[in-house]
């Protein structure tokens, strides 16, 4: 626990320690976990994440057979989530990428996702940085940026029949557009039809005004088209509504881990929906961090 600038203590809540997935494995078993596996249409999660991503490919009908990061304890989360690999592993160095694609070459991969670290192109994380080499001796050189081209030379050699990268609007912008140009013309020159767009999550079902520059690529069609977006945005009532009111005291952190949960006479369809699964009566981690009397 740390006291800064910003006037209460700044914390992390308690580790919560997660089993692995009945069904995930290690890289020395996962030539096993792909013989089990083997008809079904896989995805690998590069920059996994705790695997947001993960879940979207899931539902969407694949299978992740690996999830790849540099954070081990996203990984935790991730190998608690999901069957297959979650691997360690920096993805910017050369010998770690031929360790991957080597692992890979063993299975069809149908599609390579993932979201190459967005910082050095967002607004507020170019803000963060500019402060941390300013203030904490920071490299300047922030070499996530060159992130982008480990993802791509994993896709040139791994050919999957479909490519998905998601990242922040910022990336499309800089350097005259060079990094998306540049992805986008290797992918076309590897026989993909690849296609751009500029999405706002909230035309999608999520309750948030987010942008995202997504790519898509097949290598199976010449061209394709994308989902329909939604009519009807869902709200920030529609999204947590529904959960126990926190009792808020000012230099203090309220909620807990565990607590009852009564659901209302009038749930969202949204609501049900990330509902299900989930405890009738009990509501998870519905806590708030320690904030100031003006917050």
């Amino acid at each position: 626990m740390t006291k800064g600038k910003y006037g209460v203590p700044l914390e992390r809540s308690d580790c919560l320690a997660l089993p692995r997935h009945p069904d995930s494995c290690t890289e020395e078993d996962f030539a096993e976990w792909l013989e089990r596996h083997e008809g079904e249409r896989l995805a690998v999660d590069l920059f996994s994440g705790a695997g947001g991503l993960s879940l979207g490919i899931e539902r969407a009908g694949w299978t992740v057979a690996a999830g790849v990061d540099y954070n081990e304890r996203a990984l935790e989360t991730h190998a608690a989530n999901f069957s297959g690999l979650s691997l360690h592993m920096d993805l910017g160095n050369p010998e770690n990428r031929d360790r991957l694609v080597g692992l890979l070459l063993n299975a069809k991969v149908d599609l390579v996702a993932g979201g190459p670290p967005c910082q050095p192109f967002s607004r507020a994380g170019r803000s963060k940085i500019r402060d941390l080499v300013r203030n904490h001796g920071r490299d300047p050189q922030d070499h996530r940026k060159q992130l982008w081209r480990a993802y791509l030379d994993v896709v040139t050699r791994v050919r999957p029949r479909a490519v998905l990268m998601e990242n922040v609007p910022d990336m499309g912008l800089g350097d005259d557009f060079a990094v998306v140009r540049i992805i986008e013309e290797k992918l076309e020159d590897l026989g993909y039809a690849t296609q751009l767009r500029l999405v706002d999550a909230w035309q999608y079902g999520v309750p948030q005004h987010r942008k995202r520059l997504i790519l898509l690529a097949r290598n199976d069609v010449e061209r394709f088209d994308w989902p329909p977006m939604q009519e009807q945005f869902v709200s920030l009532r529609d999204a947590i509504f529904d959960l126990p009111k926190l009792n808020f005291k000012p230099r203090q952190r309220v909620g807990d881990r565990e607590l009852s949960y009564r659901e209302p006479k009038q749930l969202s369809s949204f609501a049900r929906l990330m509902r299900q699964g989930a405890e009738i009566d009990v509501i998870h981690d519905h806590m708030t961090r320690r904030v100031r009397e003006d917050d």
